[in-house]
C-alpha cells in the first residue's frame, strides 16, 4: 500500500469515528424545536401584556449587569399566560449599545432602539425544571428572534453550560443559583418560594 492510500484510508477512518461519535452525542440540553417553539409563544405573550415590543412599559434604566447583562438595563415583570401556564416574566433589556457612552437615562427611554442589545427573560413554567425553580429562560434580539449563540445553539428552555456544555460561555442556571432567596432572582424577593 503506498502513503496516499494509507492517508485517504486513516482519513476516512477518522471522519467515520467522529461521525459515529458525533450520531452519539446527547442533544444539547437547551435550544431545541419545542424551546424555540415556547419561547416564540411566550414573546408574543409577553407582547401582549406590554412587558417588550414597541408598545412595552417605560421604566427607568439601572446600572449592575454582569455576563450576558449589558451594564445599563431596565426590569419589567409580570404574569404572562402561556399554553395552561400562568407564570412571572421577568424581563431585561439590555442597553449594550450604551457603554461607555455619554448617554442619559433619558436617552435610552426616549430611544431604545438605539442603544438596544438583547432582552433576556426568565419565567415561571410549572414542572418545567423543578430542579431549579421551574424557570424557563430566553434571549431575544430586539425584534423578538431568539438569539443563536456562537456555538450555534438557540438561547431558550434550560439555559446551562457547566458539565453538559464546558466551553460555553454562558449558563443562567449556575449564575441565578447564587440569587439570594432562593428563587434565582437578583433584582428582589418577592418570589420567595416558587411552587
Amino acid at each position: 500500500m503506498n502513503k496516499i492510500t494509507t492517508l485517504l484510508l486513516a482519513g476516512a477512518f477518522a471522519v467515520s469515528a467522529a461521525t459515529s461519535a458525533a450520531a452519539q452525542t446527547d442533544p444539547p440540553p437547551f435550544g431545541g424545536p419545542a424551546d424555540v417553539s415556547f419561547a416564540n409563544q411566550l414573546w408574543a405573550a409577553m407582547t401582549e401584556a406590554r412587558l417588550v415590543g414597541p408598545n412595552a412599559l417605560k421604566t427607568t434604566t439601572y446600572q449592575g449587569g454582569t455576563g450576558l447583562h449589558a451594564t445599563t438595563l431596565t426590569a419589567l415583570q409580570g404574569m404572562v399566560a402561556v399554553e395552561a401556564n400562568n407564570g412571572l416574566a421577568i424581563v431585561k433589556n439590555n442597553f449594550a449599545g450604551a457603554e461607555g457612552k455619554d448617554v442619559t437615562d433619558a436617552d435610552i427611554i426616549e430611544r431604545p432602539q438605539d442603544f438596544g442589545g438583547p432582552t433576556t427573560v426568565m419565567y415561571q413554567r410549572k414542572g418545567f425544571d423543578p430542579e431549579n425553580q421551574d424557570w424557563f429562560w430566553a434571549v431575544y434580539k430586539p425584534n423578538g428572534d431568539v438569539v443563536v449563540n456562537p456555538l450555534g445553539l438557540n438561547m431558550a428552555g434550560r439555559i446551562v453550560g457547566g458539565n453538559a456544555m464546558p466551553e460555553a460561555p454562558f449558563n443562567c442556571v449556575a449564575c441565578h443559583k447564587g440569587a439570594p432567596g432562593n428563587d434565582m432572582v437578583f433584582l428582589h424577593d418577592a418570589v420567595p418560594e416558587i411552587k
